[in-house]
């Protein structure tokens, strides 16, 4: 029978669910040498680790405001391409580390990420039919997120075996050079022949303008959180580990973000968004809230409670990368990459700021109140948003059998329109 005719897929749908497929497994390669690298640097690096993650985050912030440009004037493959080189530069530059290269490096990955990040924002939500946008980025991030255990496995034998770092990071950098083929592979989501004159001030100004709706508005908070969350998972917590096991913990992290995404994904096209948000928040809480008990030697110094706050946290990260992307796809129906653009801008940005802090205060009370904090108050506007009525679209759907150059045979060009 295949795949398309189980009921889950309507029969226009091969093409766009395909094209996620190749993104998804794309992604998965090069972060499983980025995450790797990535969260080895604060327990490898030091506070050199912080730095360099602080430079990539801030420059990732700023650069969203270019990225919908380069995904409109360029296409998403050529967005990709670029974006991927940049990661694949990033980790190479860990081979030596000296300090002048490897902040150069940050600041160069830091535009590749939000050339990357935003491009698959565009092609997931352009692939995905709107009743199962939660559903299309589960399956993305399901596959996206084997990425840490990939990587860190390998980390972890290498590492617990002695090998030198140097060689650690060259073989990243060559899996990452691997990826490059298959964003190759990619196919174009959008058409951007009418697009392509419209000059690069004109979109910072959608940008701005979107960051600035109410709708926008109330997911800042929860945006926010992620960011900070994301420096949490990848700086504070790997931090606290032993170095012989970091890889090990990021694996199973990794893991248990596999399965939520692929089961709150589709569950919240069936249940609704909101209990998704409240159990991975619950998650969060109860992870972080073990990591500091462990921290203040209140419970048990085990290295298995390491593994435990990997279960939480990874199921944490795992929901809310689900629902912030299908609620942008569905509240931003018109202006999905500068929706994307903000996103990716309040995420970094918070990001940039924690990596900033965390190379000057160890303070792990702070770190867990900051990421609660956060995560609460975002919950609660995240609710708020969810009891707005999203904006009605007409999506005009148009057939060509001779389609132009851009598109390939048997594409469906969507023209969306938003009333509000």
């Amino acid at each position: 029978m295949g795949i398309f005719n189980t009921g889950f897929f309507a029969p226009d749908e091969k093409r766009g669910f395909i094209n996620v497929l190749v993104l998804s497994f794309s992604f998965c390669l090069l972060f499983s040498a980025f995450n790797t690298a990535g969260s080895l640097q604060t327990s490898l690096n030091g506070d050199l680790g912080y730095w360099s993650n602080g430079i990539l985050y801030i420059v990732f912030a700023v650069a969203t405001f270019v990225s919908p440009w380069f995904v409109i004037n360029f296409g998403e493959k050529i967005t990709l391409l670029i974006g991927a080189g940049c990661y694949t530069l990033y980790i190479g530059a860990n081979i030596h580390v000296t300090e002048s290269f490897l902040f150069t490096a940050s600041g160069i990955i830091g535009f590749g990420a939000a050339l990357i990040w935003t491009a698959q924002g565009s092609v997931i939500l352009h692939s995905a039919p709107m009743v199962k946008l939660g559903a299309y980025n589960g399956i993305f991030f399901g596959i996206f997120q084997w990425s840490h255990v990939i990587g860190n496995v390998i980390a972890g034998e290498l590492l617990q075996d002695g090998t030198p770092k140097s060689t650690l990071f060259l073989v990243l950098t060559i899996v990452a050079g691997c990826s490059l083929i298959g964003f190759v592979c990619v196919r174009q989501s959008v058409s951007t022949e009418k697009l392509n004159e419209e000059p690069i001030a004109e979109r910072l100004v959608q940008t701005f303008k979107v960051m600035g709706t109410k709708r926008m508005l109330l997911l800042w908070i929860v945006i926010i959180y992620t960011g900070i969350s994301q420096t949490f998972v990848t700086g504070i917590f790997p931090a606290t580990r032993p170095e012989k096991i970091v890889g090990w913990i990021n694996a199973v992290f990794g893991a248990a973000d596999v399965v939520g995404s692929f089961s709150f994904g589709y569950l919240s096209d069936k249940i609704g968004r909101l209990p998704i948000v409240l159990i991975c928040g619950c998650s969060m809480t109860i992870g972080s809230i073990i990591l500091f008990l462990q921290i203040f030697h209140k419970i048990t110094q085990d290295v298995w409670v390491g593994y435990v706050i990997a279960i939480f946290l990874g199921i944490a990260d795992s929901g809310f990368n689900t629902q912030i992307y299908s609620t942008l796809g569905t509240y931003f129906p018109d202006r999905l990459e500068a929706s994307i653009g903000a996103f990716k801008f309040l995420q970094s940005g918070a990001s940039a700021v924690l990596f900033f802090i965390g190379a000057h205060v160890k303070s792990y009370a702070i770190y867990f109140g900051i990421t609660n904090g956060f995560l609460w108050v975002g919950v609660f506007f995240f609710f708020l948003l969810l009891r707005t009525p999203p904006p009605s679209p007409i999506i005009e759907q148009v057939y060509s059998s001779n389609p132009p150059e851009h598109n390939t045979p048997g594409h469906v060009s969507l023209e969306v329109k938003a009333v509000n």
